[in-house]
């Protein structure tokens, strides 16, 4: 049987940890210190390749467009969401209105192509999960993570719980 860790998805970081003998907070080995335990909820595009954390971090001052920060502000919301219309101007990537989905829901863009809230979100999540495998490896761990729990904000309606799960 695989390990499962536990995800605090954030809006700004994210940290992944799971129990052996004692509680792990897992590192990320390509954060400098003190903010090892931290992923940056961040994704961005460079050359084609997606990118998490801190690599994606640091496009953010030189190439706006192309980073994705806060998305889990848009998670489970709808392009004429009032707090949608009232963020759009803070965000330097671009968020429009879904083709595909409902009439109220949203995508944003990198690259020039089209992603759900959930799919950049499921980046960061896969960041997160391959930290944690690559942590556990490091302690002497054999077994594969094949679960996840993702804590889910207690202020989120059910549009949002319900694509958070996804």
């Amino acid at each position: 049987m695989g390990n499962i860790v536990g995800i605090d998805l954030g809006t700004t970081n994210s940290v992944a940890a799971f129990k052996l003998a004692h509680t792990d907070v897992v590192t990320a080995e390509d954060n400098t210190p003190p903010d090892r335990k931290l992923t940056r909820s961040v994704v961005a595009l460079d050359q084609g390749k997606i990118k998490v954390g801190n690599s994606a971090y640091n496009q953010l001052q030189n190439d706006p467009e192309n980073v994705i920060i806060s998305i889990k502000r848009l998670i489970g919301r709808g392009f004429n969401d009032p707090v949608i219309q009232e963020q759009l101007s803070r965000f330097g990537y671009k968020i429009t209105k879904s083709t595909q989905g409902t009439d109220n829901s949203l995508s944003v863009w990198l690259g020039g192509k089209e992603y759900q809230p959930e799919d950049i979100a499921a980046e960061i999540l896969k960041k997160l999960v391959q930290n944690a495998q690559t942590h556990q490896a490091k302690t002497g761990q054999k077994s594969i993570i094949n679960q996840a729990v993702v804590t889910i904000p207690a202020y989120f309606n059910d549009k949002q719980r319900y694509a958070t799960q996804i």
